[in-house]
């Protein structure tokens, strides 16, 4: 074989071993990459949807936190007339929420006007 040929075939090998390891490097270092932006993505949506979520259940914790601060003053309202203010609060915190399912407070037995 002459010198010519023994030379291409030397440089040929050595230059497709390059390129593979080269083509193996790029991958590793693309599938490093693609995993860490898929991990970021992943982390942004979710923490997207929990504040949607936060910000949707806020609406109610700050309904019932209001109606159960208005509730601890019942010892300024006549014994006889709390359940009816308490229930009309309740229906007016559904009827200005159609999206809940129900709205109530629960008492000890007879805390609330020793009627139970």
């Amino acid at each position: 074989m002459k010198i010519g040929v023994r030379l291409v075939v030397i440089i040929s090998v050595f230059n497709i071993i390059g390129i593979g390891v080269l083509v193996g490097v790029i991958m590793a270092l693309s599938q490093n990459q693609i995993h860490r932006m898929a991990d970021e993505n992943a982390f942004s949506l979710a923490t997207q949807g929990s504040e949607k979520i936060k910000s949707w259940l806020g609406v109610y914790m700050d309904a019932s936190r209001t109606l159960a601060q208005v509730m601890e003053g019942y010892k300024n309202i006549p014994a006889t007339e709390r359940r009816g203010y308490f229930d009309l609060m309740l229906q007016q915190v559904l009827l200005a929420n159609p999206e809940l399912v129900g709205v109530w407070s629960g008492w000890a037995p007879n805390a609330l006007d020793g009627m139970d």
